[in-house]
């Protein structure tokens, strides 16, 4: 029902397959479809708000350059782009994490009235989450969490209700016959928590325990893994430090080929997916 990979090189799938003159007219059909902003959302892009779904999208769209990448801010509106998954190309929405009308809207309009949701992207990230407002951080930090483990656990509480929220909405639009099919649980950040590799597994995987667990599989018996396949992936896009309270924590990658792995891992398995594999 799900995959999770150590993501070695030796690991990583066979490449896409050359797109052919069909999925070429889709992929610049869809590309225009983004660009004068119609077009039915694919694939949805969820999450709390610093857990890295923009940077996740940057990076499969291919827009990042090492050498001009800069961290986003926080997203305020729904970003649409159209990406190439497999032999089609996919118009994905990147909902803000933020709780402001921009992400009810475009909830909305993913879950209740776009007819063409094929699946949905959640990112998590481990506990691993960026607080960017200084004001939220210096409240955090008087109140005790003043380590990153501290902090990791406050996240891990906002992650879960989170995905709570995200699962009644599929759960919702799969009983009124809108989809989705499938839905990847991508397990953000990989780089820093590479050594405890085998925990993330155990904390986000349907074979292992815990609440996110337990969520992921009462959603999985309401709509039926039948009628909505799961995946579960580690994925990394950009290694960066994990600073908190004055103590850091750094990328614990082996090779600086890693994260290219990774995002090759993680749209093979989009692909076979969305071709209902």
């Amino acid at each position: 029902m799900a995959d999770w990979t150590d993501l070695l090189p030796t690991a990583v799938r066979a490449p896409i397959a050359i797109y052919k003159n069909k999925s070429n007219l889709n992929r610049w059909w869809k590309k225009l479809l983004v660009y004068i902003g119609t077009g039915d959302t694919n694939v949805v892009v969820t999450g709390g708000a610093g857990a890295g779904k923009t940077v996740l999208t940057t990076c499969h769209h291919g827009e990042v350059k090492d050498h001009e990448w800069k961290e986003p801010d926080a997203s305020t509106m729904v970003e649409r782009k159209a990406i190439t998954v497999g032999e089609w190309t996919k118009v994905f929405s990147v909902v803000p994490g933020q709780d402001i009308h921009a992400r009810e809207v475009a909830l909305n309009e993913a879950f209740h009235k776009h007819s063409n949701l094929e699946g949905v992207v959640h990112v998590v990230d481990y506990g691993y989450t960026t607080i960017r407002a200084s004001v939220v951080r210096e409240k955090l930090v008087k109140s005790g969490i003043d380590t990153i483990q501290a902090i990791r656990d406050y996240n891990l509480g906002l992650e879960l209700e989170e995905f709570k929220r995200v699962c009644d909405l599929i759960a919702n639009a799969c009983a009124n016959g809108r989809g989705p099919k499938w839905i990847i649980i991508a397990v953000n950040k990989a780089d820093l928590f590479l050594p405890e590799l085998d925990q993330a597994k155990e904390y986000y995987h349907p074979d292992g325990s815990g609440p996110f667990v337990e969520t992921l599989n009462r959603l999985m018996t309401r709509v039926g893994s039948n009628h909505l396949k799961c995946r579960v992936i580690p994925v990394c896009p950009k290694p960066k430090p994990y600073e908190w309270a004055g103590k850091m924590l750094k990328p614990a990658l082996v090779t600086y080929a890693e994260p290219a792995d990774y995002m090759k891992n993680f749209v093979s398995i989009m692909a076979e997916v969305s071709s209902g594999k």
